[in-house]
């Protein structure tokens, strides 16, 4: 089943809103110094949060600060068939996994590249067994963004993926995928595939392509 990010968000930020207590000391400064901004009374205000979910949303904790996405996806992987195992990598010390000028290597000694510049690890390791073959499995490596809107943050998360791609290997039998879902991908998504996808080493495509990928059996 397709994974939508969206709703996922939207589910989160309800979840959330469930905590939100108007008698807790931090959330009561939130809310008054937003009254004072507005130029309506607290206690008015203080009211209408308790009685209504979209206003307590605004004073809940931001779900995309908790790994949400990161959560989902790895849910969402090891949902799809034919994939035998799919599992978070640490994201930094002994067990964290990175790729330089084509060497996988595990720890911190893998965090700089060639240009001096700092690597991100790699976000999770997948086993497939593809469509048709009973013992014969293929391992993807594959780093995930999740981003909607455009700024410098945003961009510097496309960065991390094209050192990422640069970085990997076309020699190994492992595939190094790039999963990028979200509206800043949308007009930036066919660059990066034109750049660095070669089919059975190096992939660039969304989460849903990939489910499909795998399910149809295709070659990734």
């Amino acid at each position: 089943m397709p994974i939508d990010f969206l709703l996922i968000k939207t589910k989160a930020w309800v979840e959330n809103s469930k905590s939100v207590n108007t008698e807790d000391p931090e959330t009561l400064k939130k809310i008054t110094t937003k009254a004072l901004q507005m130029g309506v009374g607290a206690e008015e205000l203080i009211a209408a949060v308790n009685a209504n979910v979209y206003l307590k949303m605004m004073f809940a904790k931001d779900p995309s600060k908790q790994n949400i996405y990161e959560i989902a996806e790895l849910k969402f992987l090891q949902t799809i068939p034919h994939v035998k195992s799919a599992v978070k990598i640490e994201a930094a010390g002994n067990k964290a996994v990175y790729v330089d000028r084509g060497v996988l290597s595990v720890g911190e000694s893998g965090k700089t590249t060639r240009r001096g510049s700092k690597s991100k690890s790699i976000d999770f390791k997948i086993v497939v067994l593809p469509k048709g073959q009973r013992t014969k499995v293929q391992t993807i490596y594959a780093m995930h963004k999740y981003t909607e809107s455009e700024g410098g943050a945003q961009d510097n998360q496309r960065q991390d993926i094209i050192t990422y791609l640069e970085n990997a290997p076309l020699e190994r039998a492992e595939c190094f995928v790039a999963l990028l879902d979200g509206e800043y991908y949308t007009k930036k998504l066919a660059g990066l595939k034109a750049e660095f996808d070669v089919v059975g080493h190096r992939r660039v495509l969304t989460s849903n392509e990939f489910e499909s990928v795998v399910v149809g059996g295709t070659t990734l």
